[in-house]
């Protein structure tokens, strides 16, 4: 494999940093989100930091710059798209209200529609899912 000079590494880490902002619909933590550096074992990392600097990252690991900024993309192609993670996030909120719903002893009739939409969702996620794989 040949090596990339240290504009393409550049490139290769500025397209990654895209890919992530096109997958989850944010920027990274940090500024321009990503770093490549090479570790005490002797093995590259690719990185972006998503929410903080005290450890949520994504981040790739080779015996090159190549092949970690590849492991990187592959782990940011798998990320749940952005429509997905807005699902998961309603239905979270979903959980918690219906739940907050029965603490709180709010009238069954109010509490029943949600538990249905709720089991609706949980349905249709589990059927898009089979579909895609």
């Amino acid at each position: 494999m040949m090596s990339l000079s240290m504009e393409q590494l550049q490139a290769a880490m500025t397209d990654a940093d895209a890919a992530y902002v096109e997958k989850a619909g944010r920027q990274p933590y940090l500024g321009v989100g990503c770093d490549l550096t090479l570790n005490q074992s002797g093995r590259w990392r690719a990185g972006i930091w998503t929410k903080d600097h005290l450890g949520e990252n994504i981040r790739g690991e080779g015996d090159t710059p190549e092949t970690a900024i590849a492991a990187l993309m592959d782990k940011i192609a798998d990320l749940p798209s952005l429509e997905g993670q807005r699902l998961r996030e309603f239905q979270r909120d979903l959980g918690n209200l219906i739940d907050k719903g029965r603490e709180y002893g709010i009238d069954v009739d109010f509490v029943n529609p949600l538990i249905a939409t709720a089991k609706q969702l949980a349905e249709n996620a589990i059927t898009d899912q089979r579909a895609s794989a």
